[in-house]
């Protein structure tokens, strides 16, 4: 498991057996990080608004591992029209072709930084905003491409340059997911902190 910041509290969770306040069920491994994703989601979306505000750039983001979750995180939060300039989900080979021109060279090999390279110069070139991320990955359970479950590629694209990240994460399909996004958020704040 990739160890953000919310990792150690994740393990103290589950290791102290952790009760769900609702259910008054003990948690697994899965949904106790699941349970800790969404307040540090939220935390890390307030803190990005807070700084592309400041600085006065906007955000684009082609997402396809995440589904629309990063969006969604971040338009949980008043005033992300302020920044966020749009979303795109291209979950498919062919919207990754048709909405962020992805090269046909790369059809065969989705999770990948290449893919996550060219998904958010696609995107920042359509949108002609300051910042672009992409993410891309397998959540699993099947292997991809010869790919496992839990290997995922994100991308920043600013003039400032191009940077990436690779994640190699554990869990069920919707913890990957879950973890993915958090994953995403903090590098994207650490990146326009800079």
């Amino acid at each position: 498991m990739a160890g953000g910041s919310w990792a150690k509290p994740v393990r103290a969770c589950i290791r102290k057996g952790f009760k769900h306040p609702f259910l008054n069920t003990s948690l697994t491994s899965a949904n106790a990080i699941l349970c800790m994703m969404k307040p540090r989601a939220n935390e890390l979306a307030v803190r990005i608004k807070d700084i592309f505000i400041k600085k006065g750039m906007d955000l684009c983001l082609a997402e396809s591992i995440t589904g629309g979750l990063i969006a969604s995180t971040l338009t949980n939060i008043p005033g992300a029209s302020k920044y966020l300039h749009s979303s795109v989900v291209t979950y498919s080979p062919e919207a990754k072709e048709l909405f962020l021109d992805l090269p046909d060279d790369l059809m065969g090999n989705l999770v990948s930084e290449e893919t996550a390279l060219a998904m958010a110069l696609g995107i920042r070139l359509k949108t002609i905003t300051c910042v672009s991320l992409s993410i891309t990955g397998n959540a699993g359970p099947e292997v991809l491409e010869g790919k496992p479950a839990g290997l995922i590629y994100m991308a920043i694209h600013r003039d400032s340059g191009v940077v990436t990240r690779k994640l190699e994460l554990k869990g069920s399909r919707n913890a990957i997911r879950e973890q993915a996004v958090v994953e995403a958020l903090e590098f994207l704040l650490e990146e326009v902190s800079k």
